[in-house]
């Protein structure tokens, strides 16, 4: 029986550091920049939903008129009094931040998303952003401070 507890330790010790280090990379701090009003955090790719038919891209490289083209494309409609569509982006808010999403996307790593902020001058746009084979995703959580609701 004495020979087996030296062995029960070391097994034991194994799992132990195996535990502790998987858990310090689900702990890793997440990285955050700021620049001209826009704010981008790396996120892991758990927080999204229904991940699990989609293949991503990485990094996601794109031209600056790529992106510019991207963000005057995206509208929106209110929820509460819906009426003529609007763009999420201004011409001028499109020109300023298609440089720092283009540096951003072609950053991620993998398993990680895009989460970004942007105090535009109607109100906060918040969002995430993530490439898969065919398609880049823009999901919105705020549009101009009013929480924004997918169908």
């Amino acid at each position: 029986m004495n020979a087996q507890h030296p062995i029960t330790w070391r097994v034991f010790t194994f799992f132990l550091i195996f535990f502790i280090s998987s858990c310090s990379t689900l702990f890793k701090p997440e990285k955050t920049f700021s620049k001209n009003g826009l704010k981008v955090t790396f996120r892991s790719i758990n927080a999204l939903d229904d991940i699990q038919n989609h293949r991503f891209i990485y990094p996601i490289i794109l031209s600056e008129k790529q992106v510019l083209n991207h963000l005057l494309s995206l509208w929106h409609k209110k929820i509460v009094s819906p009426g003529k569509a609007q763009p999420v982006f201004s011409l001028d808010e499109g020109a300023k931040l298609a440089p720092l999403f283009r540096k951003a996307l072609k950053q991620v790593e993998s398993g990680k998303y895009l989460n970004f902020e942007f105090q535009s001058s109607k109100g906060l746009i918040e969002g995430k952003v993530f490439a898969t084979a065919k398609k880049l995703h823009w999901e919105f959580i705020k549009i101009n401070n009013n929480a924004f609701i997918e169908n």
